[in-house]
This record gives C-alpha cells, sequence and structure tokens, in this order.
C-alpha cells in the first residue's frame, strides 16, 4: 500500500508533537523537584478564554506571555528556559505556536496548570497537541475505544473535554484510566 507524501508529512509532525511533549513534560518534572510546583495559571476562569472583553482585546495568550495575545490566564513556561531546564521551548511545527488550548487558531501546543475541577494550581499540569491523524491511537477518542475512558481533571470525575484530536501528557493518574494513556 503507498502512503501519499502529505500523509507521511502529517504523521511525522505528530511524531515530532508527542517527542516535544514529552521533552517539556520532563522538563515541567525538573522544575517540581527543584520548586515543589508547577508554573500555574492565574486564577481567572479559562471558560472565558478566545471570547471578546469590554476593552475588545482576545482573552488567553501563549505559554510565553507574549507570543500570542496575553492576559493573567498565561502560564508561563519561560521559567523553564531561564533556569535551564529547556534550551528552547519548542513549538507546533504547523502554526509555529505554544499557546492556550482555547485559541481557535488550529494547532498548537498547550499546557494548564489552574484552579480547576479539583486541582490546585501549580499541582499538577496538563499538556497537549492536535494531531493531524484523527486515528492515531494515542489521541483522546481513540483511548481505550470506550468514551467512558476518556481521560479526566484531577477530580478524576470530570472529562478533561478537549476535542477528539488531542493528544495529553498529564502529572497526575486517574484510576479509571485507559490502559497507555499518558
Amino acid at each position: 500500500m503507498v502512503i501519499d507524501p502529505a500523509t507521511r508529512m502529517a504523521q511525522a509532525r505528530d511524531v515530532q508533537r508527542k517527542t516535544e511533549l514529552r521533552e517539556i513534560a520532563n522538563a515541567l518534572e525538573s522544575y517540581y523537584v527543584v520548586h515543589g510546583q508547577f508554573p500555574s495559571h492565574s486564577q481567572e476562569d479559562p471558560r472565558s478564554c478566545g471570547r471578546q472583553d469590554d476593552e475588545d482585546e482576545l482573552r488567553c495568550g501563549s505559554a510565553l506571555g507574549g507570543r500570542w495575545h496575553t492576559n493573567d490566564f498565561t502560564a508561563t513556561l519561560d521559567v523553564l528556559l531561564k533556569e535551564n531546564f529547556l534550551r528552547t521551548l519548542p513549538l507546533d511545527p504547523v502554526n509555529n505556536a505554544f499557546a492556550s488550548v482555547w485559541q481557535e487558531n488550529g494547532f498548537s501546543y498547550f499546557y494548564l496548570s489552574l484552579d480547576a475541577n479539583g486541582g490546585k494550581a501549580g499541582e499538577y499540569f496538563i499538556l497537549g497537541a492536535f494531531l493531524e491523524d484523527e486515528n492515531d491511537p494515542a489521541t483522546l477518542d481513540n483511548l481505550g475505544g470506550d468514551p467512558n475512558l476518556r481521560p479526566k481533571w484531577p477530580d478524576c470525575t470530570t472529562d478533561i473535554g478537549f476535542s477528539g484530536h488531542v493528544y495529553l501528557l498529564r502529572s497526575y493518574k486517574c484510576a479509571n484510566d485507559p490502559v497507555g494513556s499518558l
């Protein structure tokens, strides 16, 4: 069977995404060992991200606090660079982006650590990317084949709710996580 070059390139970018997210997750774990917490978001409600506020500015920003639209919600991962946990912060190979998961701009990496659904900011992280291959077995819709087994927030009861073609790494596990989930 011959697979077209565009499909091969998309698969290669997905492998790159997974590899780079594992690199960031390792840096976050090292940061946690030193600081006793993960870099975290402010208290702003994440559901307001992507909407316009009274000043007609888009809300929610990048992990670097300036590459995209910024505000207090942004968890700055530049501390990983400043403290030499990473040499560079990898960006999605399609959009060259590391943005809030709520951006409607397509492919980007994202990072969350906030007070939400049983989790306390700085005590956990969720790191992810949108994959091009929706059939990849590591995407949310394909983990375990049962939608009831989708990853949960830190309370381990609330569905994480992200798009089905998202690949996630989390710093915590729940008892009902499907085998092979990260």
